[in-house]
């Protein structure tokens, strides 16, 4: 058995560790999903190396969530634009942290200390944490047999590197984050005004296409804020905000 195959065996037996979102596999992962992850995650990833994504992400845009490779794992969260990655055989020691001193569900934190003294946590995500740090010593002890797969990347928060267009879409809304409360009026109506700018000019200038999708990601994570208050209060507003990102991303799809 091939040692995708094996690493692939042991995340699926441990499956239950996550309680909703989708989960791809190899070698079933479609190649669109393997493209949004060298774009969200590492551009010089190999493809070839994924054993599976677990996707955290709303709308399934694979913008956030969990890759597991031959040597190591990804994971950048719905809320943040970093992606950070560590080797399993780096991992010297696990420890879950319940929430307020409660359970240990989906709430607690994941607490990962590394070779080179680092130490990260996981924290969010709809996922068994305790869950996590049995299928993560799993996977290091499967891997720390191998001594013919070697990888070169360092643990650690991963960098991106951002095309000239990415730069310029990213500094183009750095205003936006700026002096706005997500949960503002102030700030909806910013977001429904630049909707519908693009509504009638994205067939016309191409090139502004990165900035497009960091609209997107702002709607996408002003909607799950919505939902995550649980206010009932809240329900027209979620679906306006969602027939307007849907009516956005159709120009794209």
């Amino acid at each position: 058995m091939c040692k995708r195959m094996n690493l692939k065996r042991i995340i699926q037996n441990d499956f239950e560790v996550f309680s909703c979102g989708d989960v791809y596999y190899y070698p079933g992962i479609p190649d669109p999903v393997k493209v949004k992850i060298m774009k969200y995650f590492d551009p010089n990833l190999n493809p070839d190396y994924v054993v599976a994504f677990y996707d955290d992400s709303i709308f399934k845009s694979r913008k956030a969530g969990y890759v597991f490779t031959l040597t190591g794992i990804y994971f950048r969260y719905l809320m943040g634009d970093e992606v950070y990655y560590f080797n399993y055989k780096d991992i010297t020691s696990m420890r879950v942290i319940p929430y307020n001193g409660g359970k240990l569900d989906e709430s607690a934190t994941l607490e990962i200390r590394l070779a080179n003294g680092s130490g990260y946590t996981m924290c969010g995500g709809m996922y068994l944490k305790d869950g996590m740090k049995a299928l993560l010593q799993r996977l290091k002890d499967e891997v720390s047999q191998w001594d013919d797969i070697v990888s070169t990347k360092p643990s650690g928060e991963y960098k991106r590197s951002l095309n000239p267009f990415e730069r310029w879409g990213q500094e183009r809304l750095e205003g936006v984050r700026k002096g706005y409360e997500l949960a503002s009026a102030e700030y909806e109506e910013k977001l429904r005004t630049q909707a519908d700018e693009f509504l009638k000019q994205i067939r016309n200038y191409r090139k502004e296409i990165d900035a497009y999708e960091q609209l997107l990601d702002e709607y996408e994570r002003y909607i799950y804020k919505l939902e995550a208050k649980q206010n009932n209060k809240n329900a027209q507003k979620i679906k306006m905000m969602k027939n307007q990102y849907n009516e956005l991303r159709h120009l794209k799809y």
